[in-house]
């Protein structure tokens, strides 16, 4: 967690692991993304076998359920490397 006394807001809290690998993450890893779930998780576990893994975070929206907005809250937290 960091935090930033400055905000006026009041303190955020940000992951400490920047990025998800959606190549690598486990089941687990996957549901704890926002937006995720444990469905969600396991098709994009189900299309990274089915497709040799993922080239670009933006095949993420080939996944059955992860459209434009799904992938919006994602982006942040996700990577391919």
């Amino acid at each position: 967690e960091v935090r930033v006394e400055s905000d006026p807001e009041g303190p955020k809290e940000v992951l400490v692991e920047k990025s998800v690998n959606i190549n690598t993450a486990t089941l687990e890893e996957l549901d704890k993304l926002p937006g995720g779930g444990p469905v969600i998780a396991q098709r994009i576990i189900d299309y990274r076998e089915q497709n040799n893994g993922f080239y670009v975070v933006q095949e993420l929206m080939g996944v059955s359920g992860i459209g434009e907005k799904t992938f919006a809250k994602l982006e942040p937290y996700i990577t391919t490397e």
